[in-house]
């Protein structure tokens, strides 16, 4: 895909769809510094285009920056344009930051209570998976065994409101196929 992205952005280098996807792809290759610097430059052409904002506010919660993804992603989600999908990225991105009660406050603008209450339990599981692998690296002791298979599971299973971003999901599912290595989820760059 990034081949073909890449000759996407050389074609019309002026069209953000190109960037927006190269950056896709390499978010879910787990290179969110590469990603990161793709939106960027998209948000050069397009500042205000919210699809490149979500997808940045994705990018930087997943690659363990959740309060700057909430920085960004919070005027993105209180536009009059918003769409339930901008809010409930919002509402992980704060899940991903451990505050829950706004977390909360957000899925409930979309979301049933039962939606509600599924979607803060599985902000808990990627935050304990998460700090599981952190703690394991730190003593030298991680070996994949913390990959988040039952978090990607929870999702193929319905357990995640429906409202949440198709890509978020696939995005989890390609977890468990990669190696270990650096970011959030203990990933090599996608």
């Amino acid at each position: 895909a990034l081949t073909q992205f890449d000759e996407a952005i050389r074609r019309a280098g002026d069209d953000v769809r190109g960037y927006s996807g190269k950056g896709v792809a390499l978010d879910m290759l787990g290179d969110y510094a590469a990603a990161q610097r793709v939106y960027r430059r998209a948000l050069e052409i397009d500042s205000g285009n919210m699809t490149v904002l979500n997808n940045l506010g994705l990018s930087l919660a997943f690659s363990g920056a959740p309060q700057e993804a909430i920085d960004l992603l919070l005027p993105v989600a209180l536009d009059p344009e918003a769409t339930p999908r901008h809010r409930q990225n919002l509402a992980l991105a704060y899940g991903l930051a451990g505050n829950m009660p706004e977390a909360a406050k957000i899925a409930r603008m979309d979301l049933d209570e039962e939606s509600v209450q599924k979607n803060l339990a599985y902000y808990q599981l990627l935050r304990a998976r998460k700090g599981a692998v952190a703690g394991a690296q730190s003593v030298g002791a991680y070996r994949g065994e913390f990959e988040p298979q039952q978090a990607a599971a929870a999702a193929a299973a319905d357990r995640l409101s429906p409202l949440a971003d198709p890509a978020l999901l696939s995005f989890i599912e390609s977890m468990n196929d990669a190696a270990p290595g650096p970011g959030p989820f203990a990933r090599h760059p996608e």
